[in-house]
């Protein structure tokens, strides 16, 4: 099961420490930012023992490997505007559209090549960790972290497991994981609301 703890990002939000089994958080709230749903147990799991145990896996070789999985793909294919994807990533985790300044700059990075998606998506979220302007941003991404751990660690406690599930069960698992988020602001009275909804979302999972 993933643990909050001070880890290598050394702040924190919320009261939560930005780092989960001492690697940053931001490497596994991947399916947070880019399809702005709390993460299923088992892949939240295979990210942290990749970067646990192999050297060569980075947060840009995990968010590669997050934007290879199918399901990513579909929402995000490679022939689709660069522009759906920096909307996402501004609307998941931060609730907002991008302003005119940043939605400029991050087509000018991805049209050019410069950067590639992958690379945004941690660019975007360690920017804002450091700058004092996205601070009600932050505490929305903090937020949405904390409830996506408890939404996790609740399945582990209930053996509800993704890998074992029908195609119609994930599919209902994913939309509980996006329910679960939707009324989140940087108001931590709304983390708490949404932890607490997790028990009747998972009702249904639980034998």
């Amino acid at each position: 099961m993933a643990s909050v703890s001070q880890g290598t990002c050394g702040d924190t939000n919320n009261g939560y420490a930005l780092a989960i089994d001492g690697a940053p958080i931001e490497t596994r709230m991947f399916s947070i930012a880019t399809l702005g749903y709390a993460p299923d147990e088992g892949g939240l799991q295979y990210w942290v023992s990749n970067i646990n145990t192999d050297p060569s896996w980075t947060p840009t070789t995990v968010a590669q490997s997050f934007f290879d999985q199918p399901l990513v793909e579909q929402q995000y294919p490679a022939e689709q505007s660069n522009d759906v994807l920096i909307e996402a990533l501004y609307q998941n985790p931060f609730g907002r559209s991008a302003d005119t300044e940043g939605l400029a700059y991050w087509q000018g990075e991805l049209n050019s090549g410069r950067m590639a998606r992958n690379q945004m998506v941690i660019a975007l979220i360690e920017g804002g960790w450091v700058n004092p302007d996205a601070a009600a941003d932050m505490a929305r991404f903090g937020n949405l972290i904390a409830v996506g751990l408890a939404f996790a660690a609740y399945q582990a406690e209930h053996g509800i497991q993704y890998s074992q599930l029908t195609d119609t069960e994930r599919s209902a698992l994913r939309q509980a994981g996006r329910k679960v988020l939707a009324s989140m602001t940087e108001d931590e009275t709304t983390r708490d609301a949404a932890i607490a909804s997790i028990p009747a979302l998972l009702e249904s999972f639980v034998n």
